[in-house]
């Protein structure tokens, strides 16, 4: 657990009882912070001054899972079992815990979403095999360098990467780096605060992100290749190998695209040729997980599913009727999609409402925490806890090889590139801020967003309807999108309280990528 202890004078000026610290989960930076409490409640809340991830900040999406959420009048604090039709009725724990006592571990499949601790993989591993998630699972460490240590790098390549829409307080490395004088080049679908910072800047579609990569790596094994970015490659070629800190950073929307194969390959390639350090950033796993497209393809043939967040997001009308007759409990905080398709819905708890060890992160280490605040709800580890007691790693870093120790086949760039790319990825806000007002308005409407030449192809003017696989959504004109892109925000719902959208599984015909063509 976190060493961290309250300072000796108090951050805050207000009355409170007790101080506690622990260490947010919200994103894979893993920042610290004390919560000072009164009656039980927080009072006030600060990232803590000695702690090496956050350094004293603290973001807005920390602040809202562990002050906001905490008391949201739409938070579920019981257990309900679905009665007939849409209505539920409260049932007990003990219904849920008997299911799945009666369920061979072959029939069991459990859907693990990124609040999901390194205790509750252990619970769940103990009894089946059919573990599901939306990370990626990576069989090799996500990266060299913990991001407090991006600042001493000289030379960044930031690929498809916005610390806004994943790993937050990361971005402060980036900046220190920059202000150390580090050349900074970005590569990306989106003109982002990345992008701003950079001192090379290109904005293109997906495909040409992931080609600017291979066509940097076949560069540096001397093959022949013609290059539309041949100047800023050379540029790269020399910079890596002169300067031996030097770093790759990529963004795990690229991991969610077709060219996910040519992409390893590429950076194993340039991380073994000049010896530098990388890091993929965003919701990956270092221990084994089946992906989202094995769970659209598996769950119906199993006869319960324990589902934490809300992985129903992810699928069309049609495979959520197809799981119809599959028994479903529902592990969250809010009666999102997922919990109102299932038969029992559980109270979660937050990871500071309990002992949480997160493992689900960017930069290969483990970090735990204790319990800062009580819930009278649920984790996995709870309610498979008629098992053998779950054990978390100790120490600070998965025993893992890094990408130059495992074997990555070559895989050419074979898919021609399209005129147009439908990307629904992150954006601002994720799907539990949606359930927050004071978040949910910094974006509160899910918008098309295209270039204006785009735009122009397509006929289009900002607040026009633009029509996705017979679904309506409102044009956004905006520059800081490539040019070929139509970038919709995966992190609306249905069934949302505020402004509902379009989840991602009706959006997408492979609704586990985040890149796909679309064909106007």
């Amino acid at each position: 657990m976190t060493d961290l202890k309250p300072t000796n004078i108090p951050l805050t000026a207000k009355e409170f009882s007790q101080a506690r610290c622990g260490v947010c989960f919200a994103c894979g930076c893993y920042c610290g912070y004390i919560a000072y409490l009164k009656d039980g409640e927080i009072v006030d809340l600060y990232g803590h001054p000695y702690d090496p991830n956050g350094v004293g900040s603290f973001c807005t999406k920390g602040i809202t899972y562990v002050q906001q959420l905490r008391n949201n009048p739409l938070r579920l604090k019981r257990v309900y079992k679905a009665n007939q039709g849409s209505e539920f009725v409260e049932a007990t724990l003990q219904e849920v815990l008997d299911e799945i006592k009666n369920t061979p571990g072959e029939n069991l499949g459990i859907f693990l979403d990124r609040s999901a601790s390194l205790e509750d993989y252990w619970a769940a591993k103990a009894i089946t095999d059919n573990l599901y998630s939306d990370a990626q699972y990576l069989p090799f460490k996500a990266g060299t360098l913990k991001p407090q240590e991006w600042a001493q790098q000289k030379l960044i390549l930031a690929l498809e990467f916005e610390p806004e829409f994943s790993e937050v307080m990361s971005a402060r490395w980036l900046v220190d780096a920059v202000e150390r004088g580090a050349h900074l080049v970005s590569v990306s679908s989106r003109y982002s605060t990345v992008s701003s910072k950079a001192e090379h800047a290109l904005t293109v579609n997906p495909y040409q992100v992931v080609k600017f990569l291979n066509d940097l790596a076949l560069q540096a094994q001397r093959r022949p290749v013609i290059s539309e970015f041949e100047d800023l490659i050379n540029k790269l070629l020399v910079g890596f190998s002169t300067l031996k800190e030097s770093l790759i950073i990529v963004g795990d929307s690229l991991l969610r695209t077709p060219f996910k194969d040519t992409l390893l390959y590429s950076l194993r390639t340039l991380v073994e040729t000049f010896g530098i350090n990388y890091s993929i950033v965003g919701n990956v796993s270092p221990l084994p997980l089946k992906t989202l497209e094995d769970f659209i393809k598996e769950a119906e043939n199993l006869r319960l599913l324990i589902l934490t967040g809300n992985p129903f997001r992810y699928l069309s009308d049609e495979a959520i009727e197809r799981l119809r007759e599959v028994k479903k409990v529902a592990l969250t905080t809010f009666p999102n999609l997922t919990a109102l398709r299932s038969d029992w819905i559980l109270p979660a708890r937050q990871f500071y409402e309990r002992e949480f060890t997160g493992f689900l992160n960017s930069f290969g280490y483990v970090l735990g925490s204790d319990k800062v605040l009580e819930f009278e709800g649920y984790s996995l580890e709870d309610i498979l806890s008629f098992n053998k007691k779950a054990t978390a790693f100790g120490g600070e870093d998965f025993n893992l090889p890094t990408i130059t120790q495992v074997e990555i086949p070559e895989s050419p760039l074979e898919e021609e590139e399209a005129e147009l790319y439908l990307m629904v990825d992150r954006t601002l806000v994720e799907e539990l801020g949606h359930w927050n007002p004071w978040t949910h308005t910094i974006e509160r409407k899910q918008l098309a967003h295209m270039n204006r030449e785009t735009a122009k192809v397509l006929g289009l003017s900002d607040g026009d309807t633009f029509i996705i696989r017979g679904l309506s959504l409102t044009v956004s004109i905006n520059n800081n999108v490539a040019e070929g892109v139509i970038l919709v925000p995966e992190s609306f719902e249905e069934m949302q309280p505020f402004d509902p959208g379009i989840r991602v599984g009706r959006l997408m015909k492979k609704p586990w990528l985040r890149v796909e063509e679309l064909r106007p």
